[in-house]
């Protein structure tokens, strides 16, 4: 009776257990079967033991097609290490998941971006393998890659960009340290192409730089990299050769390829360059001051008259200009800067309260310098973010402190070229608001038409993004450059600067007064406020007044001065404010308004 007993039990327990396993298999298949997403299941060595039906709509295969096959077979070449790697990684522990994406080839030969999830169920009996959820992500894939290829090349000739260049060239110094390789990098500019815009138009600068960038990566070798650092410059990265003979050799190279004439638009052009060349470890041991010293080098070449030039630090003007970008650097980390705030005027009222930040080093060898003396310096080596990133930070500080006192005084700053291509600029300028707390409207971006030009299509993205956040935008020295109206209809600008050269001859030179009244008549056509700069006198004062100007900058009404002298013009001179809001003004409570 016992024996019996027994074996009934027994038989119970299978019969339970194979229905258990035929459940969940049951449940298994339902779920794989009707997911709109694939699902495999392969076994230890990698072959397909399961396929679901969504195989057919997601990789045009039936299951049958699938099933007995290698899944390595259908992944990508490329991302095989991935995908074994995943194996291994999963296949440590039962019930372990891991995720990674590949590529992974459609029935009509195309390769689809698959987002996957592998689970190890080899110890499940109802399953007994690896199963792969796989989701197509092609389409996002592909507009990651193309924010990413946006965000790293030049939109005019799809080089790398800047950006780019310095992450490749920190690469390439880490791996020269290890394996003792020296590196090499190339700044170039192009001679006289200031003339090719000038005298055909932008449109024929385009296609000259487009073709430019095709022969330089013609030149070089696959292994070295060729970027646009923006306007006519360029820049070579070296990683692979022997000595300096053999860099000297590539820059030939280079100049026989820029030698030959350029059809652009049915006509022959024939440009030139001048390049700079610095080297690791002889000259630098960092990526930043290597790019700084290629082009130190770039203008000793071009200063020549062209061609090439190693740099070289007993050189007495490039090692003058090498030791004044540090002490420039210095200078920004350690407070040797100042802003001094030149006031504009309204003809309407006599009164305004707009002025403009001009910078000013104390230099404690050289003295006071002046801006021209030093932001062409910092354009050149790579200090102009810092430098426009400490202007924008101290100005802002101000005008927050002076709506603070009652003070309603918006505050005017100058941008570089170098910071309209700056695909970062809006962003830090949004932060540096933030932080000052500081209504937007308060601080304007001035811009000369030369810098609008330079590279009109990232100006204008880089325009917009700023008055998106609110500032308010004016063109500078206007009638001294190139722009085209095109261009200054289509932006959001609401003000142009006429140039003070034409301002300061009107008095005595016709011509000049016709450039300043045309001007001020287009301003106003295109619903634009104009504003005269360099006025110094009453007679030109009153010129410009009855040309109906809108407003005026100059030593008439008060010449650059620190805040402490502004606050006084402000109480005291004729052209002053009185106080006109309460403490606390201008923050983003919007009391200001």
């Amino acid at each position: 009776a016992d024996g019996s007993i027994s074996g009934a039990v027994g038989v119970y327990e299978d019969a339970s257990r194979q229905r258990e396993l035929r459940e969940s298999e049951e449940r298994f298949r339902a779920l794989t079967e009707n997911a709109s997403d694939l699902c495999v299941v392969i076994d230890a060595a990698g072959t397909v033991r399961y396929a679901s039906p969504s195989n057919q709509h997601v990789l045009g295969r039936e299951p049958g097609q699938t099933v007995g096959r290698g899944f390595p077979d259908w992944v990508h070449a490329d991302d095989l290490t991935g995908v074994h790697k995943a194996y291994a990684t999963m296949r440590r522990s039962a019930g372990s998941t891991v995720r990674f994406t590949f590529r992974c080839q459609h029935a009509n030969g195309g390769w689809l971006w698959l987002d996957a999830v592998a689970t190890n169920l080899l110890d499940n009996p109802a399953v007994a393998g690896l199963v792969i959820n796989a989701r197509d992500v092609t389409d996002r894939q592909q507009a990651e890659d193309a924010l990413r290829q946006q965000a790293l090349h030049d939109a005019l000739t799809g080089l790398p960009n800047r950006t780019l260049l310095q992450d490749r060239l920190e690469q390439a110094l880490l791996a020269g340290g290890r394996e003792g390789r020296a590196v090499a990098v190339l700044m170039l500019d192009l001679d006289r192409f200031k003339e090719v815009n000038d005298t055909f138009g932008h449109h024929s600068g385009d296609l000259l730089l487009r073709q430019v960038a095709a022969r330089l990566q013609r030149a070089l070798r696959k292994s070295d990299t060729v970027a646009r650092m923006g306007g006519d410059e360029f820049s070579v990265l070296l990683t692979a050769f022997r000595d300096a003979t053999e860099v000297v050799r590539t820059v030939d190279k280079i100049r026989v390829a820029l030698e030959r004439p350029f059809p652009v638009d049915g006509r022959v052009l024939h440009i030139a360059a001048s390049i700079g060349l610095a080297l690791y470890p002889e000259h630098a041991q960092d990526a930043e001051t290597l790019l700084r010293l290629a082009d130190v080098a770039m203008y000793g070449a071009k200063r020549a008259g062209g061609g090439y030039q190693l740099y070289d630090e007993h050189d007495e003007h490039t090692s003058n200009h090498a030791t004044l970008a540090a002490e420039l650097r210095q200078a920004i980390e350690q407070g040797e800067l100042a802003l001094d705030y030149q006031p504009k005027v309204r003809f309407a009222t006599g009164t305004d309260a707009r002025v403009e930040a001009l910078v000013r080093w104390h230099h404690p060898r050289l003295g006071l310098l002046a801006p021209d003396r030093f932001v062409p310096l910092a354009e050149q080596t790579g200090l102009i973010r810092p430098l426009t990133r400490w202007v924008l930070d101290d100005a802002l500080r101000q005008c927050c402190a002076w709506h603070a006192a009652g003070l309603r005084i918006s505050v005017a700053v100058n941008l570089s070229v170098h910071n309209l291509q700056d695909p970062h600029f809006v962003a830090l300028v949004r932060s540096l608001i933030r932080r000052s707390q500081v209504e937007p409207s308060w601080l304007r971006v001035e811009i000369t038409e030369s810098v609008l030009m330079a590279d009109p299509v990232q100006a204008s993205h880089t325009i917009s993004g700023l008055q998106a956040l609110g500032l308010r935008l004016s063109i500078d020295d206007f009638g001294t450059g190139y722009s085209s109206l095109s261009y200054l209809t289509r932006l959001p600008v609401d003000e142009v600067k006429i140039d003070k050269s034409f301002v300061a001859g009107m008095a005595s030179n016709q011509n000049d007064a016709i450039i300043v009244r045309s001007t001020i008549d287009l301003a106003h056509n295109l619903g634009l406020k104009a504003v005269a700069e360099g006025v110094e006198s009453q007679h030109v004062w009153d010129m410009l007044a009855g040309l109906g100007c809108d407003s005026a900058q100059g030593y008439y009404m008060g010449r650059p001065m620190p805040p402490p002298e502004l606050e006084e013009w402000v109480r005291e001179s004729p052209w002053g404010l009185r106080r006109t809001a309460p403490a606390g003004a201008g923050r983003r409570d919007g009391s200001a308004r």
